[in-house]
């Protein structure tokens, strides 16, 4: 009798030796959010309807800021990587705990939360094992559950953050080798004289002082090589308040950078001519200089009235009103993504989020007296 029950049992749909089927809503009960469906799970509109956000972004990255908790544990972003349709999702991350978001206490909340969120995935997944999860140019090991739905690795720092990463089951795709990508393809002109690339993608680096390594990131996601900010900024000792040495970022990132074949150029002197080469060929350029008071009212002048000129002569006789003083307050690092011979401007972006995707303009007058003469550029 008790032989035919367990072959009952066997038979039944939902069970299994270990416990119950592992099915999308086990999931979702799992991590306590509908990430799962039975048709679109890994479609980026089909999941913002889902989990009712906006996820905001360009180049094949896109995030949101997110306050329900996601496996027991507070989670602060969630960020999916998509394939050239700019739909289907390659990638989903969510950072947990960190030394740069999580200001109080972070070493004891990263704890916490890796437990937490090893708790809970080990009940709804089953046991844990150590794993990898790679694409050719990234790499990163945790505890790793996987199911028929989907794989989940999570990354815990114990002095820097707790990361997430679920993926389709079959894993990541190998990286396109950018050594074989035109970059220069990237680049868009206009009838203004405008010449930029509009495909960096966006990290935000948010309140605290993580520009360098937000700027980097983005440099890195732009040649299709997977990291973030967070990692990043652990490899230069970056501090939340006092941010970063670009001095020790470039020495400690000197073996990624390597390795996935990227050379550096360096140059003092911010002008049109020296910006220009980089672009034409669809690289950015990393520049440091001075992010002052008088600098963002510059911003919000180009942004109101440089789209009503009638032409670049006529801009440029209107920028001749325009200056700013000399100051060394608000040292900050972002990118030249743009330049415009005609009437003198660099267009650069900061790391401040979706309405930094779009090129500032800055006239090369103001661009000289914010320079902290430090400005470097990555070549395949």
């Amino acid at each position: 009798m008790l032989k035919h029950i367990i072959l009952l049992f066997w038979l039944l749909p939902g069970f299994m030796l270990h416990g119950a089927e592992i099915t999308p809503k086990s999931l979702n009960r799992t991590l306590g959010i509908p990430l799962f469906a039975n048709q679109d799970t890994w479609s980026k509109k089909a999941l913002e309807k889902r989990l009712k956000i906006r996820f905001v972004g360009n180049a094949k990255r896109y995030s949101a800021k997110f306050s329900r908790m996601i496996a027991g544990a507070s989670p602060v972003e969630l960020e999916v990587h998509t394939a050239e349709d700019e739909d289907t999702i390659s990638m989903i991350i969510v950072t947990f705990a960190n030394q740069g978001d999580t200001v109080n206490k972070h070493k004891s909340v990263i704890k916490n939360s890796g437990r937490t969120i090893t708790a809970v995935m080990t009940r709804g997944c089953g046991k844990k094992r150590h794993g990898k999860l790679s694409d050719g140019t990234f790499r990163v090991t945790g505890d790793m559950w996987q199911t028929r739905y989907a794989n989940f690795l999570l990354e815990v720092d114990k002095g820097d953050f707790v990361i997430f990463y679920i993926t389709p089951s079959g894993g990541l795709k190998e990286a396109a080798d950018h050594r074989d990508k035109d970059f220069s393809k990237n680049v868009k002109r206009n009838k203004f004289g405008d010449v930029f690339i509009p495909t960096v993608p966006m990290v935000d680096q948010g309140s605290k002082g993580y520009c360098v390594p937000a700027t980097m990131t983005r440099i890195f996601l732009y040649f299709g090589i997977h990291t973030d900010m967070h990692h990043v900024a652990k490899l230069s000792d970056t501090d939340r308040d006092k941010g970063t040495s670009v001095n020790t970022m470039l020495k400690e990132i000197s073996q990624l950078r390597k390795k996935n074949h990227l050379k550096i150029k360096r140059f003092s002197e911010v002008s049109v001519k020296n910006v220009s080469r980089h672009i034409d060929n669809g690289l950015p350029v990393v520049w440091l200089m001075y992010s002052t008071g008088d600098l963002q009212a510059v911003y919000k002048f180009s942004t109101l009235n440089r789209g009503k000129a009638s032409s670049p002569e006529q801009w440029k006789r209107t920028l001749k009103k325009v200056s700013v003083s000399n100051s060394t307050d608000g040292s900050h690092a972002l990118l030249i993504i743009g330049y415009n011979k005609q009437t003198d401007e660099i267009a650069v972006s900061n790391s401040w989020g979706q309405a930094h995707i779009a090129p500032l303009w800055i006239p090369m007058k103001v661009a000289k007296k914010v320079s902290q003469k430090y400005l470097f550029v990555f070549e395949p």
